[in-house]
């Protein structure tokens, strides 16, 4: 249904209502919330829909479990439904809802077809001199341009003639022939005039003839709307005989006094008045009220529409004001009003540094418009003004951001080659994990799409920043309404961020649980997880598994960026491991030659490399490498990328001081979250300690902390190594075994007794009372707290 507003939609839409609920139908109706400045959030009008399905349906959903989960809710629900008997739903003023919402209905338009529901919508035209539609509105047209449409038009004089029978009887046909050309046949706006004055009254009085006094009032009551109180006129127009005035206008039934409001004798009252009140003047009003109103504390909402129709003045609480609302606007997706009144904040004070963040809102605004050079324009102003270079490079990467959702890039590895190639600029660690901060915590509180955690994440990396990343990136995956894509890719993330910090089961998990949903990844992106996922693998020891991976990554096609050098770089470590060194060494070479920023806290290719040319033979060279590796982690800051450019030294250099250079890069990984990395410097620490007097306590100790680590994670490289070194120094299978079966359960050490006795799981089931999975879990958590693989190596743990 579409029609003027006040033309009779949702009086009509209440009536389909209740004759579909007198056939039997059930009705679920939901109204777009009008409220200024405000849109409905996203997802509300559809899981406002799915709570009312929920009445009438038993289903265990909820509709605060995701937006494409509340709309797949209520298509299973509708289904359900419409197996028994017809279902109406009702959406009224859809051009209030938000994008998201529209563009979900838009969807379940397609599903409804087969069917039995129907889904009535009711949209407001735009009427002569309206301001341009918003984005949702032109969704809401797009919706409605497939549907069957009723537009609703203005009310005959035949029908006028009915409508004033029932309300004003008493008026002849020529009488209400006049009203309803007033009001030109609007439904809304010819009960106004029916109901506000009685036709014989006498007529209005020319505001020529009032007082300047009493002009000035009636002026302000009609610029005035939502009921305003009579204290509100008062403090806009001090004076001792203002209440008088008021009164006086009453009188002559221009304004109505109901305590504590007041407000106009009816629409006509307002209109006329209005019409007659010069554009400057109205302009002084709107700005007296707004200070007035601003000064007694009024509600954001009713202060901003006269700020934005009075004069700009120096006023910080108006800035404040008009700064709220517009990011209140820019947050409801309402770009252009957004602009509005970020625009209008900016003209309450003059240029400064402070007006930085409102010029980049601005932008994000106007880049939502597609207005993109005007956009682009207002983020090098915000860089322009702001003193702070990490804010600079946010700016920046924002504004890379928009020329990729605009098509200026090709696609998101560009843009993320060009956030990070800004990050690059950056000489500190810290400053970059300000940036991957400030993007994260942005894309979580709705100021950048969520998919930027991406980049944000590979910033964070860089600066060591584990621990921060790993907390934000789950604040996101908790997030109600979270859209499949950007939960795989975050769940991505998160499993780069685990598997770079060593914590490599939680990390394989995620990596693998975001593995069905690749396709939706862009390329680059794709090509990134797989290479973290063959890092993981080799970690384990998997070398027949990441082989068959790395096949896979080969042939997909990344040029350059980030993660290009994250494909060759995996490809190397994976012809490392098969002893393939020579074409190790050529792909850690081109891992740095397409790398869009050289820097080891993104991607250490001269670590492998040089280990590789040291297995060449080719000892100078892995020697250089090793140095400049070192010399750029120190530069940068990175703990994590310092630590084990640290490690890397002591093994190529004969010349350095190995204790003391692996003591510091321990000392190193107690700054960051990073066991695997702390596991395997403790582990050649210790085989240096054990050959110094009086250190082999300290070294059984650390190989202890080490081989505990990789016992957990399933690391049976680390594992291995760590206990070849226990077994030299004494502290071998005999020490461990007592400390490895005291951390049994009962239940694990009852199963694995009797698996070492050669029971079949069956067997062991049958005796302990218990199922057959039961003995595959605990036999499983034995062999992982145990470090061994199959019961075949038990009987000699229980010898």
């Amino acid at each position: 249904m579409t029609g003027s507003a006040g033309v009779g939609k949702t009086c009509l839409l209440e009536q389909v209502g209740a004759d579909a609920a007198a056939a039997g139908w059930p009705v679920h109706t939901v109204r777009a919330p009008r409220v200024r400045a405000r849109r409905s959030s996203p997802g509300e009008v559809l899981a406002t829909l799915l709570e009312g399905t929920l009445r009438q349906g038993d289903a265990g959903a909820h509709p605060t479990d995701g937006s494409a989960r509340t709309l797949g809710s209520l298509r299973r629900l509708l289904a359900d439904l419409t197996a028994e008997q017809p279902v109406l739903l009702v959406v009224d003023d859809l051009d209030w809802a938000d994008a998201t919402t529209i563009r979900q209905l838009r969807a379940l338009v397609d599903d409804i077809r087969s069917l039995r529901c129907v889904l009535v919508v009711s949209v407001t035209d735009d009427e002569p001199g309206a301001p341009a539609p918003t984005d949702s509105r032109r969704l809401a047209r797009d919706l409605v341009s497939v549907a069957r449409r009723l537009p609703l038009g203005p009310l005959s004089r035949t029908a006028a003639l009915e409508l004033a029978a029932a309300l004003r009887p008493e008026l002849g046909p020529g009488e209400v022939e006049e009203l309803h050309a007033r009001s030109r046949g609007n439904a809304r706006r010819l009960t106004d005039l029916l109901t506000s004055r009685p036709a014989d009254a006498p007529p209005l009085p020319c505001t020529s003839l009032l007082s300047a006094r009493e002009t000035e009032l009636l002026r302000l009551v009609c610029l005035l709307d939502d009921l305003p109180e009579i204290d509100e006129v008062l403090a806009a127009v001090p004076g001792p005989d203002a209440l008088e005035t008021l009164t006086r206008l009453a009188a002559l039934e221009l304004i109505t006094l109901d305590p504590p409001h007041v407000t106009p004798a009816g629409p006509r009252i307002r209109t006329a008045v209005l019409r007659e009140t010069p554009r400057q003047v109205a302009k002084d009003l709107h700005d007296r009220l707004a200070r007035s109103l601003l000064a007694s504390g009024a509600a954001t909402d009713r202060v901003v529409p006269h700020l934005l129709e009075g004069n700009p003045r120096i006023d910080p609480a108006a800035r404040s004001a008009l700064s709220a609302a517009g990011r209140a606007a820019l947050d409801d997706g309402d770009d252009r009003l957004a602009t509005a009144l970020l625009q209008r904040a900016l003209d309450e004070a003059p240029a400064s540094p402070a007006d930085a963040p409102l010029h980049a809102d601005i932008a994000r605004a106007l880049a939502g418009m597609g207005d993109l050079d005007a956009a682009i324009g207002s983020w090098s102003m915000a860089q322009q003004l702001t003193p702070d270079s990490t804010t600079r490079h946010t700016y920046a990467a924002a504004a890379a951001s928009a020329m990729a959702e605009a098509g200026r890039l090709p696609d998101r590895s560009a843009l993320l080659s060009a956030g990070l190639g800004l990050a690059a600029r950056c000489s500190s660690s810290a400053t970059v994990g300000e940036i991957g901060l400030a993007v994260a915590e942005d894309a979580l509180d709705g100021r950048r799409p969520l998919r930027d955690l991406f980049p944000a994440t590979m910033l964070m990396i860089g600066a060591s920043e584990l621990d921060t990343a790993d907390t934000l990136l789950t604040r996101a995956l908790d997030r109600p309404r979270l859209d499949p894509t950007d939960e795989v890719e975050v769940t991505a993330c998160r499993g780069w961020v685990r598997v770079r910090a060593g914590r490599i089961a939680s990390g394989l998990a995620d990596l693998e649980a975001s593995r069905p949903g690749t396709d939706l990844m862009e390329p680059a992106q794709a090509a990134a997880r797989l290479s973290v996922v063959i890092e993981a693998r080799l970690a384990r020891g998997e070398l027949a598994e990441a082989v068959a991976l790395a096949d896979t990554l080969a042939r997909t096609p990344v040029p350059s960026g980030l993660s290009a050098a994250l494909v060759r770089h995996a490809l190397a470590e994976v012809a490392s491991a098969q002893g393939h060194d020579q074409r190790a060494v050529e792909l850690y070479r081109e891992a740095g030659a397409v790398a869009i920023i050289d820097n080891p806290a993104f991607v250490a290719w001269r670590v492998g490399a040089a280990f590789a040319e040291l297995r060449c033979g080719a000892g100078p060279r892995a020697l250089d490498l090793a140095r400049e590796n070192l010399a750029l982690a120190r530069a940068f800051g990175s703990a994590y990328a310092e630590a084990q450019a640290l490690r890397t030294l002591v093994t190529v250099d004969v010349t350095v001081d190995r204790t003391a250079a692996l003591l510091e890069a321990l000392d190193l990984t107690t700054r960051v979250d990073a066991p695997r990395l702390r596991a395997i410097v403790a582990t050649d620490l210790a085989a240096l300690l054990a050959l110094e007097p009086g250190q082999h306590e300290a070294a059984v100790e650390l190989l202890n902390a080490a081989d505990a680590y990789a016992t957990e994670e399933s690391l049976h490289p680390l594992q291995q190594r760590s206990r070849r070194v226990l077994d030299l120094l004494g502290a071998g299978p005999v020490q461990r075994r007592a400390e490895q079966l005291a951390t049994l359960t009962a239940g694990e050490r009852r199963t694995a007794h009797l698996a070492a006795d050669g029971l079949t799981n069956q067997v062991i089931a049958h005796r302990l009372g218990v199922s057959v999975k039961a003995v595959e879990w605990h036999l499983s958590s034995c062999y992982r707290k145990l470090g061994i693989r199959s019961r075949r190596q038990l009987p000699g743990l229980f010898a």
